[in-house]
């Protein structure tokens, strides 16, 4: 898979609280290393950052958060630098667990993470709640990303959109994507959630075939080509900040989905 995409795996954070869960309960004040952007915002909005030592280079929200000792990222780890800073738990994205292998013989604690939908969103805040003794923050921080998003829903009738991860081969988001999910919570429809994967490379033709009436483009692309494929639809180009507040599975969720309910 190319590099960006690779990249942008890291800033989606596609994460099931799943290894040692049980040991979890055993350390009353972790010390952690978060490898996920989501996770770390997840860790800032629980107001536990205390017990954040470390995290990835993409951890940059909210902007405190590179102030923490960083330890690599998608692509290389430093071991050295992780064993010096001894964490109870290294908190890592599905996609990335492969580079602990490394760490196998010392007593590091890795837990992975998964999130399919928006529910696992709010799986995550409580089982982190649970880790960092924070679990009423969590049920309450819970709580507000439901309710706002039940306000957000579009009062107009819906639109099929089209998200556009690349062109070249075009990606987009597929049924197993959490960002299939915002789009349905914003009441419109994603053109590509007959497709039972994460973010499938599909044909021009499919795209084409897909008709949207609106195409979110996440990435620095070439709009001639775009334009061409999508000639009736309504082309929307994102910034960086709302790149990183769509495709991560965190507390700001609810703006994403703010975001496509107001598309029109």
């Amino acid at each position: 898979m190319c590099k960006l995409l690779n990249k942008l795996f890291l800033i989606l954070s596609v994460f099931v609280l799943g290894l040692n869960t049980s040991a979890a309960k055993e350390v009353s004040n972790p010390k952690i290393i978060s490898l996920a952007p989501a996770v770390t915002e997840i860790i800032y909005a629980l107001d536990v950052q205390d017990n954040l030592i470390g995290v990835s280079t993409a951890c940059n929200y909210p902007k405190e958060a590179m102030l923490k000792e960083k330890v690599g990222d998608a692509y290389f780890l430093n071991k050295e630098k992780i064993i010096r800073l001894n964490p109870d738990y290294i908190f890592v994205p599905d996609n990335s667990h492969g580079l602990l292998s490394d760490f196998e013989g010392i007593k590091i604690k890795p837990v992975i993470f998964n999130f399919e939908t928006i529910d696992d969103i709010y799986k995550n805040i409580y089982k982190i709640g649970e880790m960092t003794n924070s679990g009423q923050k969590a049920d309450l921080l819970v709580k507000d990303i439901k309710t706002k998003i039940a306000k957000s829903s579009s009062k107009n009738p819906p639109k099929k959109i089209f998200y556009m991860i690349q062109t070249d081969p075009i990606i987009t988001v597929g049924k197993k994507s959490f960002i299939t999910d915002v789009i349905k919570k914003s009441g419109n429809i994603p053109a590509a959630e007959d497709i039972d994967l994460f973010y499938p490379p599909v044909s021009d033709e499919y795209a084409i075939k897909t008709e949207p009436d609106i195409v979110v483009v996440c990435f620095a692309a070439n709009n001639a080509r775009i334009k061409q494929l999508f000639p009736k639809s309504k082309i929307i180009f994102l910034t960086q900040e709302q790149i990183d507040m769509i495709n991560r599975p965190g507390p700001r969720i609810y703006r994403a989905v703010e975001f496509f309910s107001k598309l029109n």
